[in-house]
């Protein structure tokens, strides 16, 4: 039998169902930047973290600030010589005199700003260590926790930094542990010795370091003192073989213009060197005489255990949103629907 094609208007057509309606969820827009509510959330959550951070800085400052100990300084203000400075300052409490010849010739030393320059760089050379070392014995002073004062003699250092030294010096062929000498309190000068220009004029602030108030202020003056002799010995030297060649050329000298030119030439060296060994000061002159510290220099150990709490809880606070922040991203991404066999 044949059947009928089905029509519009046949009642008995089967209609296809309606598309069922799809309920969406909604999407979850995920955190792309930092907001501050979650973060202070999630540091609120984590307290203990923040707390731990704090605590642990504290401990670390607390330890470095009784190993390190506090560290004071000394002060002493130089210029140059000159006759102003000469005739107005007081020398160590002693004011001194100076009389009209001395300020014809320009004053002691000249004021030329060379030799003070040259006292300047002098003050952290090996030669004025070696003075020091020679007069004043300045390393048992600086390394005093190395030096036996009732035994007389140098212990050997120890912990496990200086066995790690000692080890590598073994192992690579460099030289044993010596006791410190001249070289180390030239090392010593050069880490803790510290030069800077005063705002006014050409003079120069000299300040030295150390753990130790009680001699930082006696080293500085043997430093100007000791300085200053060097320079003077070294120029009286100088002086003498002038004279010394001027007077052999003099009575070789036959012609009496030459004479004239040698003699006055030996009596302004002659002149200098009478200067020079007076107790005049020759290439510096102390403004300011150090005088022993009696507060620690730098931050105060409370300060620095207080910046030490605030940047442990700083640096655990953004630990703590390291972690929590790309958590919150992964979890608040969209996720697309998957299919019967693994597809959309």
């Amino acid at each position: 039998m044949a059947i009928e094609p089905l029509k519009a208007g046949n009642p008995s057509a089967v209609s296809p169902p309606p598309p069922r309606a799809v309920r969406q969820k909604p999407e979850t827009v995920p955190v792309t930047g930092l907001r501050l509510d979650l973060a202070v959330k999630d540091l609120l959550r984590n307290w203990y973290l923040l707390l731990a951070g704090g605590l642990l800085a504290f401990l670390v400052a607390l330890a470095v600030v009784n190993f390190m100990g506090p560290t004071f300084t000394a002060k002493m203000i130089v210029a140059p010589v000159t006759d102003d400075a000469l005739n107005k300052v007081q020398f160590y409490g002693n004011s001194y005199s100076f009389s009209d010849e001395s300020s014809l010739l320009g004053g002691f030393g000249g004021g030329q700003p060379e030799e003070f320059e040259r006292f300047i760089v002098l003050l952290q050379t090996h030669r004025v260590a070696e003075v020091l070392e020679q007069k004043h014995q300045v390393s048992r002073i600086l390394f005093s926790k190395l030096w036996d004062e009732e035994h007389q003699n140098w212990n050997r250092p120890g912990g496990l930094v200086f066995w790690v030294k000692d080890f590598a010096r073994g192992l690579f062929g460099y030289p044993d542990w010596e006791p410190p000498r001249a070289k180390e309190v030239q090392t010593y000068l050069r880490k803790n010795l510290s030069i800077a220009p005063v705002s006014r004029g050409a003079m120069r602030s000299v300040s030295l370091s150390g753990k130790n108030p009680e001699h930082l202020a006696q080293i500085l003056i043997w430093l100007f003192e000791d300085t200053s002799a060097l320079m003077r010995e070294e120029r009286n030297a100088s002086l003498s073989n002038n004279i010394t060649y001027l007077q052999d050329r003099l009575v070789q000298s036959r012609i009496d213009i030459y004479r004239d030119s040698l003699i006055s030439l030996l009596a302004d060296q002659e002149r200098e060197l009478m200067l020079s060994q007076t107790e005049q000061p020759y290439a510096a002159i102390l403004l300011e005489a150090p005088i022993r510290p009696r507060q620690p220099s730098g931050l105060e150990p409370l300060i620095l255990l207080v910046v030490a709490v605030l940047a442990g809880l700083t640096l655990s606070g953004l630990l703590v949103l390291s972690v929590t922040t790309p958590r919150r991203r992964i979890s608040q991404a969209p996720r697309q629907a998957v299919g019967p066999l693994g597809g959309p």
